[in-house]
């Protein structure tokens, strides 16, 4: 949360009994929660718990474990930052996102990116172009 989000905003969210020091039962909380509403969206599409944790998910636990915090003090970034999570997680619940696991959580073997070129017709065939351009 902190290396996310900076120490002082931690604090700022977590000394409840403002000693200077965020409250480690607090976070603890609101950890747990998170974690028990992303489990809820991810349960019905992939094995729990996920052997390998996905970026994505780790970003909605944060997204969701600071609006926690803030309680009634959210300012409009971090709820459109939760909505965010909610939505990334209903798209990896619905099967619109790859977030990189298998259905048996595990991890997903990336693959290198790059062109893929198929030989076939030409997207743009030699006299369509001459014709087009007069044969220059």
């Amino acid at each position: 949360m902190e290396t996310a989000f900076g120490a002082r905003e931690v604090l700022d969210l977590a000394d409840r009994d403002l000693d200077g020091v965020a409250d480690a039962g607090v976070v603890d909380a609101a950890i747990a929660d998170a974690d028990d509403l992303i489990n809820s969206y991810l349960r019905s599409r992939f094995a729990l718990p996920l052997v390998e944790v996905p970026g994505l998910i780790k970003k909605c636990a944060r997204f969701i474990v600071r609006y926690a915090l803030s309680e009634d003090h959210a300012t409009d970034r971090i709820r459109e930052d939760y909505k965010q999570a909610l939505k990334w997680l209903s798209e990896a619940r619905d099967g619109k996102m790859d977030i990189g696991i298998t259905a048996s959580g595990d991890a997903v073997e990336s693959v290198s990116g790059g062109p893929d070129h198929r030989a076939g017709r030409e997207a743009f065939p030699r006299e369509g172009l001459d014709a087009w351009t007069g044969g220059a």
